[in-house]
């Protein structure tokens, strides 16, 4: 990369690893609302673009990517209820925060 030429990134992606596509997949498509944007190959899946919340996402079967944290702030919660914390299979922690909620 040169200095003089700025980047000119078209699109970015968070990779998270899993031991098995499928589980993690379910997990963020029923679980969490994302959208399935690339799948391949399409006989045995390995690898999954999910979307949601302008977020992208690269599920990757077999790799050993760090584990990571996404923080999801949620409205239309009421204005007390707990921030909560799920787990996806792969092990990426998932932080449900109640994004309507004012600081004391």
């Amino acid at each position: 990369m040169n200095d003089a030429t700025p980047l000119k990134v078209a699109s970015a992606e968070i990779v998270l690893g899993c031991a098995e596509l499928m589980p993690t997949l379910d997990f963020f498509t029923e679980e969490l609302g994302f959208l399935i944007e690339l799948i391949f190959p399409a006989d045995d899946p390995a690898v999954a673009v999910v979307s949601a919340y302008g977020l992208r996402l690269r599920l990757e079967a077999g790799t050993e990517h760090p584990k990571g944290v996404l923080r999801l702030m949620c409205s239309g919660l009421a204005h007390d209820a707990p921030n909560r914390t799920v787990q996806a299979p792969n092990g990426t922690t998932v932080e449900l925060i109640n994004g309507d909620a004012r600081p004391p």
